[in-house]
C-alpha cells in the first residue's frame, strides 16, 4: 500500500520537500482510467505524465505517473497535455501525491534537479513549498542525529477527545493478557454504528503504531454484531491510547538498504468463534522495520504447521513486494531474505522435499516456500520461542513481553519526560 512504500521511501535518508497545490484538487487515478481519457478527450480534467525511471504511487506503471488535477474553478482548467522530462535530469527522482493536493519528492542530493522540479509544477499550478517534510496525511515527521520518526499524537489526542478518554486512567497493553474474544448468545449490545466509526477512526494509528495492530485486528471482527464486551476491548485500547499518545516508529540511519528480514509467527486456532488461527509478520530493511500484518487466516488449520505454513507463505509474499519495491528505489539485493520461524516441525517440512500424507493439506504453501528456499531467495533459520517478535501480533501478551518487544521494533515516545 502506499504507507508501505512511503516507509521504505524514508529509508533513503534524504530530506523529502512538500509542496501544496493551491485552488486545485488532485487525484490519483487508475492507469486504466487515465488511458480512456488520453483517447477519448472528451474529459475538461487536465492530466500530467512525468517519466521518471523509477516506480511512483501506488498501482502506477513503472516509468509513469498519472494523475488527474480535477479543478473546482474553470480557469483553471487545462487541456490533456504531457510534460516530458530529461531522462537524465528524472533519474534519481520520485514523486508522490496525496489526496489532499500535497506533493512530496525525492530528487536525491542533487539541489538543481530539485530546483527544476519544482519550478516545474509551479508554472503548472499555483504552488506553496512547504519546506522539509513534517505532516503528511496525518503522520509527523520529526528527524534527529539518531533518525526519522514517525508518529500521530495529534490525531491520537483528537480521537481521546472525541471520546472523552482524556482523563481515563492508562494501561500498559492494547489488550488483557489472555483475553479471548467471541459473541455471546447473551449478550449486551451497543450502538453497531458508532462502535464501527470509532473502530474505522482507530484503524488510521495502525500506520505508525504496530503496537495497536493485533488489537484492532480482534475489536474488527466483531463489526457486524459488537457487544459490551467488544466495546470494553475498544475502550481498553484508548486507555492504552492515553499511556502514549506520541509513540511511534524511528527509522535509524543506516546504509544498508539490501537486507530483508521477515519475523512470522501463527497462533494456532486461537478465534474461540471459529477456531481460525491467526497469522502475524514483521519486515526489516537493514534492520529497520517497514511493514507489518495481523491477519485472521480464512480457513481452519488442522495443526500447528499448517497454520504457521500459512503465515510463512503470507510473510514470503510481503517480502518479495518488498525486495522489488527496493530495486525499484535504487537498492538492488543480492542478499537471501531471512525468515525466522519459531515452529521446528515446520521448518524441518519446508527443508525436507518427501510428501507425506501428514503433510498432503499443505501442500501448496510448502511447495512455494520449498521452491523460494531452492531458488536461494528465501533463508529459513530457526528461531527460540521467547525471540519471536510476532507474538504480540498474534496474541495477548504480558506487559512485560510487550514492552521488551516494542523497544526491539524501533518503538519510541519522543514526547514522554526523561
Amino acid at each position: 500500500g502506499e504507507f508501505e512504500q512511503v516507509r521504505a521511501e524514508i529509508l533513503r535518508k534524504d530530506p523529502i520537500p512538500e509542496l501544496e497545490a493551491c485552488h486545485a484538487l488532485i487525484r490519483r487515478e487508475s492507469v486504466r482510467r487515465t488511458k480512456m481519457v488520453e483517447e477519448s478527450k472528451r474529459t475538461e480534467a487536465s492530466a500530467m505524465d512525468i517519466r521518471t525511471r523509477q516506480t511512483i504511487g501506488c498501482g502506477v506503471r513503472r516509468g509513469k505517473l498519472y494523475y488527474l488535477d480535477l479543478v473546482s474553478n474553470r480557469e483553471h482548467q487545462k487541456e490533456i497535455q504531457t510534460l516530458d522530462y530529461d531522462d537524465e535530469l528524472t533519474e534519481n527522482m520520485d514523486v508522490h501525491i496525496s489526496e489532499d493536493t500535497q506533493i512530496s519528492e525525492d530528487v536525491g542530493n542533487d539541489p538543481e534537479e530539485r530546483e527544476a522540479l519544482q519550478g516545474h509544477l509551479s508554472r503548472e499550478f499555483k504552488m506553496k513549498d512547504l519546506g522539509p517534510l513534517k505532516y503528511f496525511l496525518g503522520i509527523e515527521v520529526s528527524r534527529s542525529n539518531k533518525g526519522i520518526f514517525l508518529s500521530q499524537r495529534k490525531y491520537a489526542l483528537d480521537l481521546l477527545r472525541e471520546t472523552s478518554m482524556l482523563a481515563c486512567q492508562p494501561v500498559d497493553t492494547p489488550v488483557e493478557e489472555g483475553l479471548k474474544l467471541r459473541i455471546e448468545s447473551n449478550q449486551v449490545p451497543v450502538d453497531k454504528g458508532r462502535y464501527q466509526r470509532l473502530v474505522g477512526r482507530l484503524m488510521y494509528l495502525a500506520h505508525t503504531r504496530l503496537d495497536l495492530a493485533y488489537a484492532l485486528s480482534i475489536v474488527s471482527q466483531y463489526m457486524h454484531n459488537p457487544g459490551e464486551q467488544h466495546m470494553n476491548a475498544f475502550l481498553r485500547i484508548l486507555r492504552y491510547l492515553k499511556s502514549a499518545p506520541g509513540q511511534g516508529i524511528l527509522f535509524t540511519k543506516n546504509e544498508d538498504h539490501q537486507s530483508v528480514d521477515v519475523y512470522t509467527d501463527a497462533d494456532w486456532a486461537g478465534a474461540v468463534d471459529d477456531r481460525c488461527s491467526t497469522s502475524g509478520y514483521f519486515t526489516f530493511v537493514g534492520g529497520n522495520l517497514v511493514t507489518w500484518r495481523s491477519k485472521k487466516q480464512n480457513v481452519v488449520a488442522r495443526s500447528s504447521a499448517e497454520a504457521e505454513f500459512r503465515g510463512i507463505a503470507l510473510g514470503v509474499c510481503e517480502a518479495l513486494w518488498l525486495r522489488l519495491l527496493l530495486q525499484d528505489l535504487g537498492c538492488v539485493s543480492k542478499h537471501p531474505i531471512k525468515l525466522y520461524c519459531d515452529n521446528k516441525a515446520t521448518c524441518d517440512i519446508a527443508h525436507n522435499p518427501v510428501q507425506h500424507d501428514r503433510t498432503k493439506h499443505v501442500e501448496i504453501d510448502r511447495f512455494f516456500i520449498k521452491e523460494k528456499l531452492d531458488e536461494k531467495i528465501v533463508e529459513l533459520p530457526h528461531i527460540r520461542s521467547e525471540d519471536q517478535l510476532v507474538d504480540i501480533l498474534t496474541k495477548a501478551v504480558s506487559s512485560r513481553v510487550f514492552s521488551k518487544f516494542l523497544s526491539k521494533l524501533g518503538i519510541w515516545d519522543i514526547y514522554a519526560p526523561t
